[in-house]
C-alpha cells in the first residue's frame, strides 16, 4: 500500500529509465492486491531513455486510485502524463481510476514506433489480463512529442479498457486517431463543465468550479494547474444542435479538430491566410461526424499543399455529418493533395449526411491524383441511408 503520499519541487527527478515522480518502477507481484492511492506528484521529470511517467515510470499489476501528476515530463519513449509504461498479465486485473494528469509530455528523439500519451505512454496486456482506465482525464500538452502520441494512451492493445475518460485536445494539441479516441477528445470549454463527465462521482470524489476549472480530487489539495488551460477555444455555445459552439476566428475553426462530434456555427467571416498549409479536419480513421453551419459567412484564403489522401477544409466526414450554408474561397496557393481531394471535404462516407447551400470559389484551384472534386473529392455514401448534396456549387478550376 502506498497511500497519502506527495512529492513536490522545486527540485526535479531524473535518470536513464523507469523514472517517475512518485515511484520509478512499481512492478508489483501478480496475484496480490497492490494499490497506490490518494497520491500526487508535482515535480518535473526527465529521462535519457524510456518508461517515464509523472507519477510512476513503470507500472505492473496493481491499482492507482484518486491520484494525479502535474509537471513537465521528458524522455525518449514510453512517456506518459501519469504512467510511462503499464503492463498486465496472467488473468490479473489492474486499473487506473479517478486520476488525472496535467502539464507537458515530450518524447524527444524517438522514431514513430515509440509512444507517448496524455495519461499513459504505452499499455500492454497478455494472457487474458484486464487493465481498466476509468473516470480519468488529461490536460497534457503533447505538441513537443516526436513519438507516436495519443490523447489518453500512446499505444495499447485489446486487454486495455477505457471508459468515461477524456482528454483536452486543445491543451494537448493532439487529434483523435480512431473512432474510440474521437469520443474521448474534448474542447477546453467542455472539460470545465461537469456535464461532460458521465458517471463520475462529484459528491464524494471529484469537485469542479463550473466553467472555471478542470475537475480535481476532494481528497487532495487543488493544484494550481486546474485553473489554467487554453482560453477562447470557441466563442460561445455548448456544442449541441440547439446551441452549437460559435466560431469567430481562424484559431477557433482550427479547434474543431479537437472535438469531431459537436455542432458548430460560424459567427463571423474567417480568414485562413495565417494558415499557409491548412491541416484538414478529420481523417479516414477519425472522420468529422458533427455539424458545421456557416450561417452564410465566408471562409477565405484556404490553401493546402500536402502529399496525403483526404484533403480539403475537412479531410473526411462520416456518420450524420452536416455541412451547411458555407461559402469557401480557395486561396491563390490552391488545394493540392494525392487522392480524395475536394474544396469542402476530401471524402464523405456518411450514413445520413447533408451537404447543403455550400459554395466553393477561387481564385485558387483543386488538384491531385484521383477522386478530385471542387466540392467533394469522393462521396461514397453508405447504402440504405439518406444522403444529400443540395443547392451547392463549385466555381473553381480542377486538375487531376
Amino acid at each position: 500500500i502506498i497511500r497519502n503520499c506527495t512529492v513536490a519541487g522545486p527540485g526535479t527527478v531524473s535518470g536513464f529509465l523507469d523514472i517517475g515522480g512518485l515511484i520509478g518502477q512499481a512492478s508489483f507481484m501478480t496475484g496480490g492486491d497492490n494499490i497506490i492511492q490518494n497520491c500526487k506528484s508535482e515535480v518535473d521529470i526527465s529521462a535519457l531513455y524510456d518508461k517515464v511517467g509523472g507519477l510512476v515510470g513503470r507500472f505492473e499489476h496493481g491499482r492507482i486510485e484518486r491520484s494525479y501528476a502535474a509537471g513537465k515530463i521528458e524522455g525518449r519513449m514510453y512517456i506518459g502524463g501519469l504512467v510511462g509504461y503499464s503492463y498486465a498479465r496472467n488473468v490479473q486485473e489492474s486499473s487506473i481510476t479517478d486520476s488525472f494528469a496535467i502539464g507537458t509530455v515530450q518524447a524527444k528523439g524517438a522514431s514513430g514506433k515509440y509512444h507517448a500519451g496524455g495519461l499513459v505512454g504505452y499499455g500492454y496486456g497478455i494472457s487474458q489480463s484486464v487493465f481498466n482506465i476509468q473516470n480519468c482525464y488529461t490536460a497534457v500538452d503533447l505538441s513537443g512529442t516526436e513519438a507516436t502520441k495519443g490523447i489518453i494512451i500512446g499505444e495499447w492493445n485489446s486487454f486495455f479498457k477505457i471508459t468515461d475518460t477524456y482528454a483536452d485536445g486543445v491543451a494537448g494539441k493532439c487529434v483523435a486517431r480512431n473512432e474510440e479516441e474521437t469520443h474521448m477528445n474534448k474542447l477546453t470549454t467542455e472539460m470545465k463543465r461537469q456535464a461532460t463527465y458521465a458517471n463520475w462521482d462529484f459528491s464524494t470524489i471529484w469537485a469542479i468550479e463550473e466553467n472555471k476549472s478542470y475537475p480535481y480530487l476532494r481528497s487532495l489539495d487543488k493544484p494550481l494547474q486546474v485553473d489554467m488551460g487554453p482560453t477562447n477555444d470557441v466563442a460561445g455555445g455548448s456544442g449541441t444542435a440547439a446551441d452549437p459552439y460559435l466560431i469567430e476566428t481562424a484559431e477557433q475553426l482550427h479547434n474543431i479538430r479537437y472535438n469531431l462530434t459537436a455542432h458548430y456555427r460560424l459567427a463571423a467571416d474567417i480568414d485562413l491566410s495565417g494558415y499557409e498549409n491548412w491541416e484538414s479536419i478529420g481523417t479516414a480513421d477519425a472522420p468529422f461526424i458533427g455539424a458545421l453551419d456557416g450561417a452564410g459567412h465566408t471562409i477565405g484564403n484556404l490553401s493546402i499543399d500536402r502529399t496525403i489522401n483526404d484533403v480539403g477544409l475537412f479531410g473526411s466526414i462520416a456518420g450524420n455529418s452536416r455541412l451547411e450554408n458555407i461559402k469557401l474561397s480557395i486561396g491563390a496557393g490552391g488545394i493540392k493533395g494525392r487522392d480524395r481531394v475536394g474544396g469542402l471535404a476530401g471524402s464523405a462516407s456518411c450514413t445520413n449526411g447533408i451537404i447543403r447551400n455550400c459554395t466553393v470559389a477561387g481564385p485558387g484551384t483543386v488538384s491531385g491524383f484521383l477522386d478530385i472534386g471542387g466540392l467533394i473529392g469522393q462521396a461514397s455514401f453508405m447504402t440504405g441511408g439518406d444522403n444529400i448534396i443540395q443547392n451547392c456549387k463549385s466555381e473553381i478550376d480542377i486538375s487531376a
